[in-house]
């Protein structure tokens, strides 16, 4: 299960799939008016991971910009893999909280 910031963080990737997000856009768009640090996002996107097993094919669904961001890098059928599963976790983190 994802904890709520990591969803909202993937949320923010699908919205933009396919594009490269900044650091500042993520830390901007889920921690408004917070001073956090890139740490953070490293977590967050790290927990994403695992819960879509992303790399155990040896493809990374969330590629990594060092020193820029992270851009979700999927294929339609991924894609739309990744809409279902973020539902699913998301609906569950509801009734689980």
């Amino acid at each position: 299960m994802l904890r709520p910031k990591a969803t909202a963080l993937l949320e923010h990737l699908l919205r933009h799939s396919g594009e490269l997000v900044t650091k500042q856009q993520l830390l901007d768009a889920v921690w408004p008016d917070t001073s956090v640090s890139d740490a953070v996002l490293r977590v967050c996107i790290s927990e994403i991971r695992r819960a879509l097993g992303d790399g155990a094919t040896g493809t990374r669904l969330i590629e990594t910009r060092h020193g820029r961001g992270y851009r979700l890098n999927a294929p339609p059928q991924r894609y739309v893999l990744a809409v279902i599963v973020w539902m699913i976790v998301a609906v569950a983190a509801r009734f689980l909280a």
